[in-house]
């Protein structure tokens, strides 16, 4: 149960409304969602949250799905079922199917693991090439060819104090990030909001690089960034209120 009263749109005052009003119309619905009725508790903090949130998922250089596949990572990563039933809705409005979100869902659950391994095995030293035994060597091998390096990465060097687990992850984050009906730029934009999340810098660092070699700069990062932003904040004050997840967002998320 939410930790505050709903403001019903029959309740609401006329800037209360006003907000009711643009989300109905923008979001092509009938009725409003518990999330605003819970946050119309205080009218300052509805209107901007909305604002800004209408103006971050507005397409830009990443398309509508494209923004939503990132609210449903960060959504994911942070356990916020509200936001994550809310974004798989209006993502099947856009074409997610089942198929696309494991697909998506594949790259988050392979970046939240690397993110959680990658804070405790950064204070393993790493195993130098030249050190490694042949098991090893193999995974270095292949990740310099995949990923075009010279060298290879301190962190996946660190993972090789344990080689079972090294060609484990290494083999499911390859398949993960391996182009399908995602493409690699957007898939580089997931991982990078899922490590953007976790405050994971080594991973964070590691995939903005990935992402300048297919074509991210600056401004469209800063795009991403935004919507990245906005999630966390949006997760944290749905969390904070306990805000239950409408039935039929949750049908709609469904494919119902």
């Amino acid at each position: 149960m939410a930790l505050v009263q709903f403001i019903e749109y029959e309740e609401a005052s006329p800037e209360v409304r006003a907000v009711y009003d643009d989300i109905l119309a923008t979001r092509g619905l009938e009725r409003v969602p518990n999330v605003w009725k819970a946050f119309a508790c205080n009218p300052a903090l509805l209107r901007e949250v909305w604002e800004g949130l209408k103006e971050t998922m507005r397409p830009g250089r990443m398309d509508g799905l494209a923004k939503e596949l990132v609210a449903i990572a960060v959504s994911a990563s942070n356990g916020c079922a509200y936001c994550l039933n809310s974004h798989v809705a209006q993502a099947r409005k856009l074409g997610l199917d089942d198929a696309l979100l494991g697909e998506l869902m594949a790259v988050v659950g392979a970046l939240n693991r690397t993110n959680a391994l990658v804070g405790a095995l950064s204070l393993v030293p790493p195993l130098a090439y030249e050190e490694a035994p042949p098991e090893v060597r193999a995974v270095y091998d292949d990740i310099l060819a995949t990923r075009g390096l010279e060298r290879v990465p301190a962190i996946w060097r660190s993972f090789a104090c344990h080689p079972p687990l090294l060609r484990e992850v290494w083999e499911g984050l390859k398949e993960a990030m391996r182009p399908g009906r995602i493409d690699a730029l957007t898939k580089e934009m997931i991982a990078i909001a899922v490590s953007a999340t976790n405050g994971c810098r080594i991973c964070l660092e590691s995939h903005v690089a990935q992402a300048r070699g297919q074509g991210l700069d600056d401004a469209l990062l800063g795009e991403l960034m935004a919507v990245v932003g906005a999630f966390n904040r949006t997760n944290a004050l749905v969390e904070g209120l306990q805000v239950e997840v409408d039935p039929a967002i949750a049908a709609a998320a469904r494919g119902g």
